[in-house]
């Protein structure tokens, strides 16, 4: 476990001016199997979905910087669909601080937004359907799972948004989930983007 946990920090080190004093407090001392109860995420997939964070050109991930009140992160997005519109998008960040230059991540975490037409059975919101009585509006069913760098759950949210297509929030709806169901999101999610990263980056002929 000690060698994958420096094979790991290796990894998130060849990020844009990552030093090892920067990285220092941010990786866990050890990495076990990441397990969601009786599910386990192998090493090896957990190991690869953190090394194409520092892969480059149009496949790589996209970096924003901190502007002050939220970290910088590095990111994939799948969109399945037109924005503006019904659609599914998935994203994935690693997030962390900058500092110099240097990028020091913390967290891993995973989004998952479910765009439909709204209906008015959607939400318990009065003021939300009021304001979408007789506009178009989009329901976002969006669930947020956060890990640390070891693949250890730290939180999770499951909610809803409802705004008009230009962006404008009308209202929406936090949800109670059980831990099945927050265990079976995230399983989704992870085998999602375990699939989709090794497609985006599987050596062409």
């Amino acid at each position: 476990m000690a060698r994958l946990r420096r094979e790991i920090a290796a990894l998130l080190l060849a990020l844009p001016g990552a030093t090892p004093a920067v990285f220092a407090a941010s990786v866990a001392p050890e990495l076990p199997l990441f397990r969601i109860r009786s599910v386990q995420f192998q090493p090896d997939a957990w190991r690869r979905m953190l090394r194409y964070f520092k892969e480059t050109g149009p496949n790589g991930p996209s970096f924003t910087p901190g502007d002050g009140y939220m970290p910088a992160t590095f990111g994939f997005e799948d969109i399945r669909g037109n924005r503006g519109e019904p659609h599914r998008a998935e994203y994935l960040n690693l997030w962390g601080y900058e500092n110099e230059g240097r990028f020091a991540p913390f967290e891993v975490r995973l989004v998952s937004e479910d765009w439909r037409a709204f209906k008015p059975e959607y939400t318990r919101d009065e003021r939300a359907k009021e304001a979408c009585a007789a506009k178009i509006c989009l329901f976002v069913d969006q669930w947020n799972i956060s890990l640390d760098l070891d693949g250890t759950k730290t939180g999770s949210y499951h909610g809803s948004v409802i705004e008009s297509p230009t962006g404008t929030v009308h209202g929406g709806d936090t949800f109670q989930t059980t831990d099945a169901e927050v265990k079976a999101k995230l399983e989704t999610l992870l085998t999602h983007w375990s699939r989709l990263l090794d497609e985006r980056f599987k050596p062409r002929p």
